[in-house]
């Protein structure tokens, strides 16, 4: 399967940053992206918003709706 060029799987990786199973967010990466390195990126990319959300107050986050 050759690798797409398309950015598909960045737009998607946001809806990811509250999934539990990183199953998920690899097979919605291999969608559009086969290569690990890729997936590597997306799951850094989700890691690094779930850090900078759980340092933030959750009322905060609430309001922000």
């Amino acid at each position: 399967m050759n690798a797409s060029q398309s950015n598909g799987y960045l737009t998607r990786a946001y809806a990811h940053i509250f999934a539990d199973n990183e199953n998920i967010i690899r097979e919605d990466v291999f969608i559009t992206n086969s290569l690990e390195l890729v997936y590597n990126a997306v799951y850094t990319y989700i890691w690094a918003i779930k850090m900078l959300i759980e340092n933030t107050l959750k009322y905060i986050i609430m309001e922000k709706k």
